[in-house]
């Protein structure tokens, strides 16, 4: 009796086993370089791509406070920026600038036209430009929940300060970006989900089986290039966690693609990136 009941229990264990399997996910290709080693393969994720157009709800003049200045324009059209699942609405001033907000009225990009460039050698230090972007950042969101890190860029003579949010270890793209020109003045600001990601959002990826289903696609994807360069390679994958509603996460995978050809002692390299979102 002893034996059955062993034997059943054992039986019903190998049964639950096999029932579980590596979660599914939908791996969808958003976008892609276009190179002679490009994979074999049509955008299946369009939403980030569709033309801007007329919103004839939105008020045709806007106000709003920016950086303690009041500012009015005129609404020039809508769309849906990458990684976000929310229009965005565009005023441009008088004067040539324009901004983005959504459907809150925050800010979400704005762009000085007429920044100047050229003042008597005065150069900021980093600490300088981060705490101009700070301040300038403060004013539209809590920046308690995000990270900063900050890049000086020669040719342009200015610093791109990044504010990004980071949930469960995830890199995500609640994200802000503020340029200050060398001499404080400041020269852009965008931002994608800005806010919108919650920083005790408990997102369920198994990323292993993320991984494995992202090669999958790539290998179905780069099959006939298997077949016309000497080696094929995946490298790089990077995440980015976004939601595609107001519930519903996602991820974005970026990943690097190289089509190698070995000719005598020497590799002919041909460099390409493929880009998927995943729920």
């Amino acid at each position: 009796m002893k034996k059955f009941l062993c034997m059943a229990i054992i039986l019903s264990i190998l049964a639950l086993c096999g029932c579980a399997k590596t979660s599914e996910y939908s791996v969808l290709v958003y976008d892609f370089s276009d190179s002679p080693g490009g994979p074999e393969t049509h955008q299946e994720y369009g939403v980030w791509f569709q033309d801007r157009k007329k919103d004839l709800s939105r008020p045709e003049k806007l106000s709003i406070q920016i950086n303690d200045e009041e500012v009015v324009g005129e609404y020039e059209d809508s769309g849906i920026a990458t990684y976000d699942y929310y229009p965005t609405h565009r005023y441009k001033l008088e004067n040539g600038d324009n901004f983005d907000v959504d459907s809150e009225q925050r800010l979400t990009s704005y762009y000085w036209r007429k920044a100047d460039k050229d003042e008597s050698g005065v150069m900021i230090s980093e600490e300088e430009s981060i705490a101009i972007a700070r301040e300038f950042l403060s004013k539209i969101i809590d920046i308690k929940d995000y990270v900063i890190e900050i890049e000086y860029l020669e040719y342009w003579h200015m610093y791109e300060v990044t504010f990004t949010k980071y949930v469960d270890s995830y890199r995500t793209a609640d994200e802000a970006v503020v340029s200050v020109l060398e001499n404080g003045k400041l020269f852009d600001y965008s931002s994608t989900m800005l806010g919108r990601i919650p920083t005790d959002a408990k997102p369920d990826f198994d990323m292993a089986a993320v991984t494995e289903q992202v090669t999958a696609r790539l290998d179905e994807m780069y099959a006939k290039a298997k077949t016309i360069y000497d080696k094929v390679e995946y490298s790089d994958y990077q995440y980015i966690l976004t939601m595609v509603n107001e519930t519903d996460f996602a991820l974005v995978c970026t990943v690097q693609i190289e089509c190698i050809d070995y000719i005598a002692q020497y590799e002919q390299v041909i460099s390409g990136v493929v880009q998927f979102v995943i729920q």
